[in-house]
């Protein structure tokens, strides 16, 4: 291949890429063009497409694209100087089975090599996959306000039971359970019932949830189940389950969820890896905190073997906010309030504000990390402000102050670096904290 046609395909795919993200037919998911081969003749480009979702929707898709042929074309060929206007042929990025077979196999000689194993040493492990073997039907539950670990593992726990022959139903215990629109894209997403219509279960599994009342409405169900497993990483959990797989050094509930699926016998799929790196790469801040050890990106890298859509997910979680959300930001930034003193910084909002710019609370879980952006503090607080008139905190910490610290003493749970809780005054929560950071100071 010449130099001018790689070039040209390179140009090609990020043309198409670019393109297929502004067709607005709905049957075209969330797609990211991989390849793009061009014949020697120049008369046909293969495209092939990565798109996240089950095989309905990455059939959709196809279609979709297949329709939107001439509109594609047409950009490529205004965009991209060509002695001839190739026919697009899209075709869905799978890999081949026997690539993917040899590769897994190296994988798991590697990891044999290296003495690594995706588990820990905790007593309950062994009892825990064995009840996953052998349950007839699981409710699963994360905790209230599910973030990306929450839903990975959640779903990941759910499409690998599933794969078990186990008869799974995931919910968490917020009616409605709504699927924040962040990720609306997550497969199994469909299954999600509401806490009211979950079934009672012999087996219940509650997922990245630090205490037993993170389950909200379905707490009591939990304890009323012959076994319940308590699958978590948060410090200070209170191992409230028959079962407890809690592992504070794991980067997320989502790895913890990888090995017990490993271990009971779950062959991963594009599906399940795509939940569980979800999940790992959202509690991991784009594996840029310090609970991102080497174990946990030679999981994430396992995981993208499968084909999961690593800069769609990337793309729709931290880079994706509508337009209104911008407004936001300018009144949070307008009211952050620096005291050097306590190296802590704070904003906050109201309902009033959400009701003004349009703004939904589950896209607003992205205005701590601006807040805590500033090099002139070392804590970082977000006040939201609930129907009820209390206020939900959320926290950050880039140094030894331990937020989880902070937040459990108040009712709330988290870990060190990131927790929350909720406070009934927001001049009164603010004055308690400035007291305690300057203790520490």
């Amino acid at each position: 291949m010449s130099q001018r046609t790689e070039r040209v395909e390179k140009l090609a795919r990020q043309v198409l890429g670019e393109s297929i993200s502004e067709l607005k037919d709905p049957r075209i998911g969330f797609a990211t063009v991989t390849r793009v081969r061009i014949t020697a003749d120049l008369r046909h480009a293969r495209v092939l497409v990565s798109v996240l979702g089950d095989e309905s929707e990455q059939d959709a898709t196809i279609a979709g694209l297949n329709s939107a042929k001439p509109v594609l074309r047409a950009e490529l060929g205004r965009q991209v100087r060509m002695k001839y206007l190739p026919e697009l042929i899209f075709e869905l990025d799978r890999g081949t089975e026997t690539a993917e077979r040899v590769e897994r196999l190296l994988h798991e000689i590697e990891r044999e090599r290296k003495g690594e194993e995706m588990r820990w040493n905790v007593d309950d492990w062994d009892a825990t996959v064995e009840t996953l073997r052998s349950a007839k039907a699981a409710t699963l539950a994360c905790h209230v306000n599910p973030d990306g670990d929450a839903l990975g593992s959640l779903l990941a726990t759910h499409l690998g039971l599933k794969k078990m022959g186990v008869g799974s139903t995931p919910t968490w215990g917020t009616s409605p359970a709504k699927i924040p629109f962040a990720y609306t894209w997550i497969p199994g997403a469909q299954d999600i019932v509401q806490p009211e219509d979950a079934p009672a279960a012999e087996v219940f599994i509650a997922l990245d949830c630090g205490a037993a009342d993170r389950l909200g409405d379905l707490e009591g169900p939990a304890h009323a189940s012959k076994r319940l497993i308590n699958v978590d990483h948060h410090p200070g959990n209170e191992n409230f389950g028959h079962l407890n797989v809690v592992v504070p050094d794991a980067s997320s509930t989502a790895e913890l969820v990888a090995g017990l699926l490993q271990d009971a016998g779950v062959e991963f799929d594009r599906d399940i890896a795509t939940c569980l790196y979800a999940g790992i790469v959202t509690d991991t801040g784009r594996f840029q905190y310090s609970n991102s050890t080497p174990a946990t990106l030679r999981l994430a890298a396992d995981l993208l073997e499968y084909d999961v859509p690593a800069p769609a997910i990337a793309q729709e979680v931290f880079e994706s906010s509508p337009f209104a959300y911008l407004k936001l930001v300018g009144h949070v930034l307008e009211r952050a309030v620096l005291h050097p003193d306590a190296s802590f910084v704070y904003s906050w909002f109201t309902r009033s504000d959400l009701e003004e710019s349009g703004v939904d609370m589950d896209e607003t879980e992205k205005l701590i990390d601006l807040v805590r952006s500033t090099r002139d503090a070392d804590v970082a607080a977000m006040f939201k402000e609930q129907p009820d008139g209390r206020w939900r905190v959320s926290m950050r910490s880039k140094s030894g102050v331990s937020v989880g610290a902070l937040a459990r003493a108040r009712g709330g749970g988290g870990h060190e670096l990131a927790a929350g809780f909720t406070a009934p005054d927001l001049e009164a929560t603010v004055a308690s904290l400035l007291d305690e950071l300057r203790g520490a100071a």
